[in-house]
Parts: C-alpha cells; sequence; structure tokens
C-alpha cells in the first residue's frame, strides 16, 4: 500500500458521520490530494483511489454529492494556481510556462479551459490584474515591487 494512502486511510474523522459525512470527508481529502499533485499531468483517478484507499465508485459518488467531477476540481485547482503565479513577479514568465509548471499538457487546452473559466484569456487576464493593482505612478516608474505586493495583498 502506497505511502499517502496509508496516511488517509488512517486520518481518522469523526465517527458520528454517517455515509453523507464520510463522503464528505472523502471530497475534502481527495481536493487536498488534487492540490498536491496539480503540477503533475500524469497525476490521475487511478492515483488518486490508490492514495486515498477507496474505489472509483466512491470517489465519484463523493464528488457528485459536492455538484463536482475530479476533473473539475483539479482543472479549477491548475487555473487558480496559475494566477497565482501570473501575479507574481517575475511579471515576464510566459503563460505556457506557467500553465505548464501547474500541470496542462498543452497551451490550446489551457487556452480553452481559462477562457471558459474567466470569460477572458489569460493575457488579457494578467493585464487587467496587474492594472487594477498597479497605481498609475507605480505603473510609470515600474515599481513592480509595490505591484507584486498589490497583487498578492
Amino acid at each position: 500500500m502506497h505511502a499517502a494512502s496509508v496516511t488517509l486511510a488512517n486520518r481518522s474523522h469523526p465517527a458520528d458521520r454517517g455515509g453523507h459525512g464520510r463522503l464528505d470527508w472523502l471530497y475534502e481529502q481527495a481536493c487536498l490530494q488534487l492540490q498536491r499533485h496539480l503540477a503533475d499531468s500524469s497525476y490521475d483517478v487511478t492515483r488518486l483511489v490508490g492514495e486515498l484507499g477507496v474505489s472509483r465508485p466512491t470517489l465519484y459518488r463523493a464528488f457528485m454529492r459536492q455538484g463536482d467531477t475530479v476533473a473539475g476540481c483539479l482543472r479549477r485547482a491548475r487555473l487558480a494556481r496559475v494566477c497565482e503565479l501570473m501575479a507574481e513577479p517575475p511579471f515576464r514568465t510566459p503563460i505556457e510556462t506557467l500553465a505548464y509548471q501547474c500541470g496542462f499538457e498543452d497551451v490550446r487546452t489551457f487556452n480553452r479551459c481559462f477562457r471558459k473559466a474567466f470569460g477572458m484569456s489569460a493575457g488579457a487576464w494578467r493585464a487587467h490584474a496587474l492594472a487594477r493593482k498597479l497605481s498609475p505612478m507605480d505603473a510609470r516608474l515600474g515599481n513592480w515591487s509595490s505591484a507584486a505586493a498589490a497583487v498578492s495583498a
């Protein structure tokens, strides 16, 4: 048994939780695992169920109960991480590089997912986020350190 599955399978959760409580707990644990592995483009449901020590149908029931899917949860986590990275210096890191670092295997898929989630391209999102957080004086002076602090805040 994989070390992570032992840890997660043995992690205690309230005994008073019934079937639904266990599914809620499982969903939380699965989301945490997905967060930990979001940069790994080869991470899949087979590995996730192995680490959690549950069956695939049980995992899917836990996600269905939340109105979610494993793929949707992982995609949102990856997109959120790309947004965090776009708002951190250096602001010149190519967006496709950030997408690859967050587990997206190809730029076209990333661009399509990003536009669907945010209603704009990643480049437009980055420009909008930086413009919102940069004062006009900081932008003119090239004061990127204060911009980074503002975006991170």
